[in-house]
This record gives structure tokens, C-alpha cells and sequence, in this order.
């Protein structure tokens, strides 16, 4: 299987997979992100101190600007002119004005088959409305979706194809609600507490709707 990670920051999500050859039958792994020196020196020195299977896999480092078509097609070729069985983009969504540029990046590098397959995960400081934004838009351009459990990556929803939201607010001040803090000692609820226990992680699957193959 090809595998191309877009916006990779540290390279974690592929480097943590190339060290999974049990279960992720891998011959190419691109690693993207934007074509800053300082950020591509980062993720060499990380794929060079994480040698696992880089030896029996084409392992590769390239610039990509989500709105330069050529670095786009040159992504491309680095798999013979075809899509990647797989893409990943962890942690790309806070940045809602680039969500087309995105979007229209997948469309050009996701290989046409319906086994090919978009993995998305987001942290919980992006707010439901703005995946919301994402998986409409990307229903536009031909994907359906379905929603992954963090904690059991085996539990899936069903494949949809619009993201029901809801409106979402800020909750300051303190609750009448009890908390066990160290030493058993008890206080009230405050909001610092429920920003430290909402530790989440919103995964996504995408892939193509059937009349989009044909």
C-alpha cells in the first residue's frame, strides 16, 4: 500500500505505522509538509532517528504546498503518476481558510478506488462546527465519511455524508457539582477542570462515494 501524510508536523502518524509492518502492508511512504526549511530539516532529523522498515519501504521527504498544482503533481509521480492508497492528515483542521486547499489536494492524490482511504483526526480544541465545515465541503467534492472511536478503532459508524453539528459555547464561573481533588479533598467544579478532563480526539475515515468511481 502507498501512503502519503500531508501537513505532517513531526512525522509521528507515518513513523509510528512504518513500525506496524504486521499490520500495514506498506511499499511507499510520502511524508509532506510545507516546503519551509526549518520544517523539513525537523522531520528529517525524526525520520532519520526512526530507521524502522525505512530500509524495505520508499520512504520519502518532499515539500508540499496545498495550492502549488506542480508540487502537487510532483507528489504524484513519486508514485507513478497514480493516487495513495492511503492518506493521513492529523491535526489539520484548526486552520478553517485552508480547508479547500486541503480538500482539493486529497481529491488530486487519493487513489480512485473505493478501498482507498482518508484517515482525519483532529483534537477536541477544534470545535465540532468547524469539522462540520470540512466534511460537508469534502461530501461536496465526492467523499462520504464515517466517524472512529479513539478508544476502539474497531467501533465505526456508518458511512454519512452530511456532519450534523450543534451549536457549542463556552461555560465560565464554578458548579455546585463536587470534585475529588489529591488527598480526597472536595471543591467545586470549576471550568479549568472540564477543559482538563475534555482530553479528546475526533477521528474521521473518508472515502469515495460509489458514483464518484465511476
Amino acid at each position: 500500500m502507498s501512503v502519503l501524510e500531508l501537513g505532517a508536523g513531526t512525522g509521528l502518524p507515518s513513523l509510528r505505522i512504518l513500525q506496524e509492518p504486521s499490520k500495514y502492508d506498506i511499499s511507499r511512504c510520502i511524508i509532506t509538509d510545507y516546503p519551509s526549511p526549518e520544517i523539513l530539516s525537523a522531520l528529517q532529523s525524526n525520520i532519520t532517528s526512526n530507521p524502522s522498515r525505512i530500509a524495505t519501504c520508499d520512504v520519502q521527504l518532499v515539500g508540499l504546498d496545498w495550492y502549488d498544482s506542480q508540487q502537487i503533481d510532483h507528489v504524484l509521480s513519486l508514485n507513478e503518476g497514480e493516487g495513495y492508497g492511503m492518506i493521513i492528515a492529523a491535526d489539520l483542521l484548526w486552520y478553517t481558510d485552508a480547508h479547500e486547499a486541503l480538500l482539493d489536494t486529497m481529491c488530486k492524490t487519493l487513489k480512485k478506488t473505493q478501498e482507498a482511504r482518508i484517515l482525519v483526526a483532529t483534537g477536541q480544541y477544534v470545535k465540532r462546527p468547524q469539522i462540520s465545515i470540512f466534511l460537508n465541503q469534502a461530501a461536496e467534492r465526492g467523499f462520504i465519511y464515517r466517524e472512529l472511536s479513539i478508544d476502539d478503532p474497531c467501533v465505526k459508524s456508518g458511512w454519512m455524508e452530511e456532519f450534523e453539528s450543534w451549536k457549542e459555547s463556552e461555560w465560565e464561573g464554578e458548579s455546585d457539582v463536587w470534585w475529588e481533588g489529591e488527598n480526597s479533598t472536595r471543591r467545586n467544579l470549576r471550568q479549568s477542570d472540564l477543559t482538563e478532563m475534555k482530553n479528546q480526539v475526533w477521528t474521521f475515515e473518508l472515502r469515495w462515494k460509489d458514483d464518484a468511481l465511476v
